[in-house]
């Protein structure tokens, strides 16, 4: 039981988010995380210490004139304040690193993805090759946000927990042309 009281999930939008709609925070290297950045009401009805949402936002345009395919795209990882939460009396240093990190698996899907867009070839089917890059990625994401959450026990193991901080910051660095 109290294993579960220390416990710290991620929360990730899968889907476009409505710019519009929402307040949120463009993931940046010299920006971290904080504790006011959670904005949303805790579910006092979980045991989940905290839930970061963050995900991918994606933007794209095509057209295709005498054969040749052009396009434009642009690609951001956010954080969503309201949608992202913390029990007070469960809050930590570590709780936090977890947290962050769950939002730069996030940005690492978005270089991922901008990686992938910027070597696809694409044809007369850009949008549904567009769709599935996308999906794709975000099929991806979810995998290792799930993963990282399991062999992190969420947050309660702090070797393991470092062992993924170093394994997500080489692999943004290794990808540091997509940022």
């Amino acid at each position: 039981m109290k294993k579960l009281l220390f416990i710290a999930i991620s929360f990730f939008l899968l889907n476009s988010f409505s710019i519009e709609k929402d307040e949120r925070i463009e993931w940046r290297e010299d920006r971290k995380l904080t504790w006011a950045d959670f904005k949303g009401a805790p579910d006092e009805d979980t045991p989940y210490a905290a839930i970061t949402a963050s995900g991918l936002y994606h933007e794209f345009s095509g057209k295709i004139r005498a054969g040749k395919v052009t396009y434009n795209s642009k690609v951001v990882c956010y954080f969503h304040p309201q949608d992202s939460w913390y029990k007070k009396e469960m809050a930590s240093e570590n709780l936090l690193a977890h947290e962050q990190l769950h939002f730069d698996i996030s940005e690492l899907h978005a270089r991922q993805l901008r990686k992938a867009i910027q070597a696809f070839n694409f044809t007369k089917n850009m949008q549904s090759e567009m769709d599935a890059l996308y999906k794709k990625a975000n099929s991806d994401m979810k995998a290792m946000q799930t993963r990282y959450d399991n062999e992190v026990d969420f947050s309660l193991n702090k070797e393991q927990q470092k062992a993924w901080q170093i394994k997500i910051q080489k692999e943004l660095q290794r990808l540091v042309a997509y940022k």
